[in-house]
């Protein structure tokens, strides 16, 4: 009898904590699953590790070659016949009623193609990660990055399939990004409070090589989101938004990125490619954590201090600190 959900999990050299994850997935609270392992050619013990842990559910697909994350998760889509499926990385962990709370939102919420959950950071790093639950603020969040932790979400598979959306590896480490921005005018989304997933933040997927390298992606794929709206492309329209984006240390002045949102604003009044109302606000909460960047590199005029100060003390508070400690 098929299932009503399945577990994309890619693997590759992952080892060292593939027990604990494939434990998380056999003490689920629901059990009408399947989990579509696809190993990505490790050179470790992975596939000895699931072969031992012996749980029927997990079907387990033995690539040829090794040839990355995006061709290795698309392998496991093509496999997918389930209602829902819900993805999960090899090294990360869940709660043990993570299924059955996605699956009982889904069925109760017909009209959400997505649903993700608050993530718990553990590792290297601690912290909770609560993403917002209104679909037309996850699409405005896009034209930074996406606003959804997506190796928490379910996914409604119709959605996936009869739409004909895969993996994309145009941008460096960015597939997750590609494929929201992909589904913005076609899927519903939104995330759920608890913290159902556990993500491990470690060394290896957390480093300075990898962001240098991020950074380039995301040039480029701000570039093709300014081409989208008609705006102008240049290195210096891509540098502001980097440094609204906050992938950047601050470069130019209030000036110039007032300046830059309303041409954002304006580019997007006409063409709606991003829900307006919520765009603004997303322009506005970026535009005010840019204030305290600013106020940290000593680019910040008192004047324009002042000004932004009417509507939030905290900046004057926060400067009145940073020149305590200098004196």
């Amino acid at each position: 009898m098929k299932k009503r959900l399945s577990v994309l999990l890619p693997n590759f050299n992952n080892a060292s904590y593939l027990k604990e994850c494939l434990d998380c997935i056999s003490d689920q609270t629901f059990v009408d699953f399947q989990v579509i392992f696809v190993d990505d050619c490790s050179s470790d013990n992975s596939l000895e590790i699931v072969d031992k842990h012996g749980d029927e559910r997990i079907r387990v697909i033995r690539k040829e070659k090794n040839s990355g994350i995006v061709e290795t998760l698309n392998v496991g889509l093509e496999l997918i016949d389930t209602e829902y499926f819900i993805r999960l990385d090899s090294d990360d962990r869940m709660r043990c009623d993570r299924f059955e709370k996605l699956v009982e939102f889904m069925d109760d919420n017909p009209d959400v193609d997505i649903c993700g959950s608050a993530i718990q950071t553990f590792g290297l790093r601690e912290e909770l990660q609560i993403y917002p639950s209104s679909s037309k603020v996850n699409k405005a969040n896009l034209i930074f990055g996406h606003s959804i932790g997506h190796a928490s979400c379910i996914f409604r598979t119709s959605t996936i399939k009869e739409n004909k959306i895969a993996y994309q590896n145009d941008f460096y480490r960015l597939e997750d990004y590609q494929l929201f921005y992909t589904l913005k005018d076609i899927a519903k989304t939104t995330s759920m409070n608890e913290p159902l997933y556990l993500y491990r933040q470690a060394a290896y997927n957390n480093n300075p090589y990898i962001e240098a390298r991020k950074t380039e992606a995301y040039m480029s794929f701000y570039n093709g989101i300014l081409n989208d709206l008609e705006v102008n492309s240049s290195p210096e329209n891509i540098q502001k938004h980097l440094q609204l984006a906050g992938r950047i240390k601050p470069v130019f002045g209030l000036e110039k990125i007032d300046e830059y949102i309303a041409l954002l604003l304006g580019a997007n009044k006409g063409k709606r490619f991003f829900p307006q109302a919520e765009l603004i606000q997303v322009l506005k909460r970026k535009r005010e954590k840019l204030l305290y960047k600013l106020i940290d590199n000593g680019t910040l005029g008192k004047r324009e201090l002042l000004k932004a100060s009417i509507k939030n003390l905290g900046l004057l508070r926060y400067y009145a600190s940073k020149q305590f400690k200098k004196e």
